[in-house]
């Protein structure tokens, strides 16, 4: 587990979490065949996706386009065009039932792309951005839109647990009144 302080100041840390949380979001998400877990924990995947790659393409990447020559953003430029084509298959996937085949391998092709992704920025990029970028500074704007982020969109999972929840007590609540009304009647 990464050093939490450490995620806070310095922007490498913080987005090599992101990598660890998504891996550990597929790893959970791959033997699941229920529809609902399984929806649950692919927009959980979805969602740290989303906020990963704005925090780069908004931010971290844009810092490092403007402080490295053309010649060496070409990896910055590659990068772009692989959230480009994550982003596609996120869409496809937001679009198609949870359950099935289809689904399964799709999810798939994503993992190997964003893992494979993943490897490059910690190979690649990475080392550019320690030489090349003012980590605090990047780190403090990272983590303020982080936090705009989060607040726009919840997390899918928080959400989902909170409405099977009132679903619950929505339930308990029902049975409650149903066999308050039978004995009511059953005394009058």
């Amino acid at each position: 587990m990464r050093n939490p302080v450490k995620k806070l100041v310095n922007p490498l840390e913080m987005l090599a979490s992101d990598h660890e949380t998504v891996k550990f979001l597929f790893q959970q998400c791959e033997p699941t065949d229920t529809g609902m877990k399984r929806r649950l924990l692919s927009e959980e995947i979805f969602k740290n996706l989303h906020v990963h790659a704005t925090l780069e393409e908004e931010i971290f990447y844009r810092a490092l386009q403007e402080n490295l020559s053309y010649e060496d953003s070409a990896v910055v430029r590659e990068a772009l065009r692989e959230h480009g084509q994550i982003k596609e298959l996120i869409r496809q996937l937001e679009a198609m039932e949870a359950q099935g085949e289809a689904f399964t391998s799709r999810l798939m092709t994503l993992k190997e792309r964003v893992l494979a992704h993943a490897d490059k920025e910690e190979e690649h990029i990475f080392p550019l951005a320690e030489r090349h970028l003012p980590l605090a500074a990047v780190a403090l704007a990272m983590d303020k839109r982080r936090l705009q982020l989060m607040v726009q969109n919840p997390a899918p999972s928080a959400l989902g647990i909170l409405a099977l929840g009132l679903v619950g007590v929505g339930l308990v609540m029902f049975m409650l009144r149903g066999r308050g009304r039978r004995f009511t009647r059953v005394s009058d």
